[in-house]
């Protein structure tokens, strides 16, 4: 099996050498200085929390939130997809440098992001590896990064848990954290009271008013005001879910079997990345452990403010989450409007990706192997400087 495994990755090697793209060379001995506010991060510390410039400007490119113009051929794509990449172990992300979509390596399956500290293939929700609730994403470059579960935000200041959105968090009483029209972090008045005192005070209820939803009346006849939950049914159609447009902001319904949003799941392409990247997983001592269970039953009360029972499996994103404000950095392309979802699941261990390198080699986020440790814990937007050891930001 382990022999198998190492031909299969020295296969892909060779493919990626012949066949791929070209890209730019992410490790550069050429220093930016034009790094804003974003501060660096110590390539031997734990996955770097997201962090986003505020000085910087990009254009649009059309192609929305979770979806860019691709380099090849100027059509839009959603990111972290093959796209019109010629393999499953390539898909689309952002080229630092111009902004454009590039195919780059996919070194690990679904619901999976590469670790470089240790070469491997982290859980999407392995705790160990994030702080303050926050969980594993990618960039839009292919940055490993930690960031709050899909509708939650670090509250009051950047540094802080997550707290999902439109539940009491830091705030005082009968207040809850909100969206301010120009995109800030608040606490404002909370207009959906709850019930049923059995419900999950979790629960992130949005005001129909806050809600681009018009075929509903406000109120339901006994003077409350109507609410839906994010992550519900809600008002939307069976095949759409109730979500968050953090840009506008407003809730709204999004179709779950667009390609274009960063929670779809295409069946067929899964099928294919399971049977590749399993290869690495079922390799021996890569066997999967139970884990605490991530998310507590739950009562749901009687249906009277518009709240609907959330499926039970929700595909999550690996795009990181937008965030209220600016575009910028990592908030260029991100996964927006938010659907939360709470993952009933074990935890799976670590597992070597699809890629390897010779012995002695460290195996980097770009794909790349090199002889030094520091480079692989820098994502495709940053470059290693070993003076300081640290990850600089390319370009933003």
């Amino acid at each position: 099996m382990l022999f198998s495994a190492i031909i299969f990755a020295t296969a892909v090697a060779l493919v990626l050498a012949n066949n791929a793209p070209t890209y730019p060379s992410y490790i550069s001995s050429t220093t930016d200085n034009s790094y804003g506010s974003y501060r660096p991060f110590n390539a031997a510390a734990p996955v770097p929390q997201n962090r986003k410039p505020s000085n910087a400007s990009f254009a649009d490119d059309g192609c929305g939130d979770s979806s860019v113009r691709f380099k090849g051929d100027g059509y839009c794509y959603p990111l972290l997809k093959k796209g019109p990449c010629y393999s499953v172990l390539l898909w689309i992300t952002v080229d630092p440098y111009t902004y454009e979509g590039i195919c780059t390596p996919r070194l690990c399956g679904r619901e999976k992001v590469f670790v470089g500290r240790d070469g491997l293939c982290h859980d999407i929700l392995d705790t160990k590896e994030c702080r303050g609730g926050r969980r594993l994403y990618y960039s839009a470059y292919g940055d490993p990064i930690c960031d709050c579960p899909i509708g939650q935000y670090p509250f009051p200041s950047e540094e802080d848990d997550c707290v999902p959105l439109f539940t009491q968090g830091p705030c005082p009483t009968n207040q809850v954290v909100s969206v301010s029209s120009s995109g800030k972090l608040e606490c404002a008045p909370n207009t959906c009271q709850l019930v049923d005192r059995y419900q999950d005070f979790l629960l992130q209820l949005v005001p129909v008013k806050q809600s681009i939803i018009s075929n509903h009346k406000y109120g339901n006849g006994n003077g409350q005001k109507l609410c839906h939950a994010l992550g519900s049914c809600g008002p939307c159609s069976p095949s759409e879910l109730f979500g968050y447009n953090v840009f506008r902001p407003l809730g709204e319904c999004v179709y779950m079997n667009d390609p274009r949003t960063p929670y779809f799941s295409s069946p067929e392409e899964n099928a294919i990345l399971d049977e590749v990247f399993g290869r690495a997983a079922n390799e021996p001592n890569n066997r999967f452990y139970r884990a605490q269970r991530l998310s507590r039953k739950r009562r749901q009360g009687p249906n009277t403010i518009g709240i609907f029972q959330q499926p039970s499996r929700i595909p999550t994103s690996l795009l990181n989450p937008c965030q209220p404000g600016g575009r910028n950095g990592n908030n260029f392309k991100c996964a927006n409007p938010l659907v939360p979802s709470r993952p009933v699941r074990d935890v799976s261990q670590p597992v070597s990706p699809a890629f390897g390198c010779r012995p002695n080699d460290f195996l980097q986020a770009t794909g790349q192997c090199g002889s030094n440790r520091g480079p692989a814990s820098c994502g495709p937007s940053f470059q290693f400087i070993p003076a300081t050891n640290q990850c600089r930001p390319i370009r933003f």
